[in-house]
């Protein structure tokens, strides 16, 4: 069991997990056929603290994430083992309308492909008051409106009342990953999960909506579960790091220790793969099967 302790504090809030996942085991049912693409991982992630999930392509990363929420792909014969409990609610084994409850009060989902994840016939202000509107609390549209306009500014979004009335199609890839931003960091979540969420961002619109989850969770405590291939973003943001292969857990640790003394071959074939203008050409990472990285 891979667990990360929480940050010394006097605040007895800090001491439970926000995400507390153990033994997540996740199996693909296919015809004939059943692969384990999750291999019992376990880990804590607490108020305050962040947590990088980094490996290559194929590694099992978007999968974790896809098990511990309990959402798969429409048709996919996906199933799990084990717990993931988000603010004491086991996401594995509560029913669809819990479910949804914790996605929309306490869960910030940042996507990948912004494209897949708006709606194409809502305009992109009112996708950002979406879960708002439909909550507990249900202000008024002017309120949503401006709250929306707001979100945009803070993004980068430099006419944001044209530009909420924008169909998705409309905007170019890098500002649908904004509008993906600015939809998951509006409510302010306890946990805020982004899968590759600056993939579409030039390095300096990438630095400022860092900054921006960043300021967020220095605000309001929330966590921060990261993936990403991306290990300088992984060192400079993330407190902790797991190291994914083949579905399994390979290392797991503060970010510094793993980076600059990586005890496992795997780790240390990811940080020799950065390329280098001064040093030598990297070689191929070898599969399981080829070599001593299993």
């Amino acid at each position: 069991m891979t667990a990360f302790p929480a940050t010394e504090s006097t605040a007895p809030d800090l001491s439970a997990p926000i995400l507390s996942v153990r033994e997540l085991t996740t199996t693909i049912h296919t015809r004939g056929d059943a692969r384990a693409v999750v291999e019992n991982v376990s880990f804590d992630l607490v108020r305050g603290r962040s947590l990088a999930v980094v490996g290559e392509s194929g590694a099992g990363k978007s999968m974790l994430i896809r098990s511990l929420l309990g959402v798969h792909a429409p048709g996919v014969d996906a199933r799990v083992r084990g717990s993931a409990r988000v603010m004491g609610v086991d996401m594995a084994t509560a029913d669809a309308f819990e479910r949804r409850r914790v996605l929309r009060e306490s869960i910030g989902m940042i996507h990948q492909d912004p494209l897949r994840s708006l709606n194409p016939t809502y305009r992109v202000g009112t996708q950002l008051t979406e879960s708002r509107a439909f909550g507990n609390q249900r202000p008024s549209r002017r309120s949503l409106h401006r709250r929306a306009i707001e979100a945009m500014a803070a993004v980068g979004f430099r006419d944001p009342v044209r530009e909420a009335r924008l169909l998705p199609h409309e905007l170019s890839g890098g500002q649908r990953q904004r509008i993906g931003i600015a939809a998951a960091t509006l409510n302010e979540p306890a946990l805020l999960i982004g899968d590759e969420p600056t993939t579409a961002l030039d390095v300096t619109v990438q630095k400022r909506v860092l900054d921006l989850i960043d300021e967020m969770r220095e605000r309001t405590g929330a966590a921060l579960l990261l993936v990403t291939h991306d290990l300088a973003v992984a060192a400079e943001r993330c407190d902790d790091l797991i190291v994914m292969r083949a579905g399994s857990v390979v290392e797991a640790g503060p970010t510094l220790q793993l980076l600059t003394a990586p005890e496992h071959p795997y780790t240390r074939a990811l940080i020799d793969a950065i390329p280098r203008l001064d040093g030598p050409r990297t070689r191929r990472l070898c599969t399981p099967t080829e070599g001593n990285l299993s």
